[in-house]
């Protein structure tokens, strides 16, 4: 495995990459970074070439000068690529991960192959309400404290793609032609009915509900989860 800073934008993201073959890009979740995928990283890594991105602002990456949004998320993603001269990829995002590779999907679907996204959502209302009521005071806390310390400005920032930032419809995901594995866990913080409204809005789509498990089912059932990902790829990503 190596770690390469790349130039973005005046910042850099930094990757992990591992393994030979086709390119298979992981896209952690809101506040971790891409340790979160040790596990897939091992395993996949035997098949594919693996990306792994910390994603801006968030782990090694660095923030940057400008705010955070989704859709500039989704350009770093698509400039990664270019700079590893990979012109189309597989990609597994993973709650907000997820939500960026859809974002990738829409505004650079050329560069998308396929998509295995996890415990996605479209707004904020897809969450269950008891994470809506955690992700609001937290924001609200962080945004009182960024008034005396960059450190916080940049985590309300963080916090703030999962509260105002992000704005999918199934109308825009009804554009995406790209084969996609929507899973999620039958004890998620998403909405059931949301995730299914999600798969049932992609042209192209297999849902996966897994059964005793939670939002975090990477982690916690790697082994189940990684098997469903080998299993989709050899269908559409040979």
């Amino acid at each position: 495995m190596k770690a390469v800073y790349i130039p973005v934008d005046n910042t850099e993201i930094y990757c992990r990459i591992s393994g030979e073959g086709k390119p298979l890009i992981l896209l952690h979740g809101n506040g971790e970074d891409s340790s979160i995928f040790e596990d897939q990283i091992e395993a996949f890594s035997q098949k594919y070439q693996v990306i792994a991105i910390d994603t801006r602002g968030h782990g090694r990456s660095e923030h940057g000068q400008y705010p955070l949004s989704f859709t500039r998320l989704a350009l770093d993603i698509v400039e990664v690529m270019d700079y590893f001269n990979v012109r189309k990829a597989a990609i597994v995002g993973f709650s907000d991960g997820g939500n960026i590779a859809l974002y990738v999907a829409l505004k650079y679907p050329e560069y998308v192959q396929s998509l295995i996204i996890v415990g996605a959502n479209l707004e904020t209302d897809g969450m269950k309400k008891l994470p809506v009521f955690q992700v609001k005071l937290a924001y609200k806390m962080t945004k009182l404290l960024g008034n005396v310390s960059r450190y916080f400005n940049q985590r309300k920032q963080i916090i703030d793609l999962m509260l105002k930032q992000l704005q999918l419809t199934p109308e825009q995901l009804q554009t995406i032609q790209a084969p996609v594995l929507v899973v999620a866990g039958d004890n998620d913080m998403i909405e059931e009915e949301h995730t299914k409204l999600i798969a049932a809005s992609l042209p192209n789509s297999q849902l996966k509900i897994i059964p005793d498990a939670d939002h975090f089912l990477i982690m916690k059932k790697p082994d189940l989860f990684n098997r469903l990902v080998f299993s989709f790829l050899e269908d559409v990503y040979p």
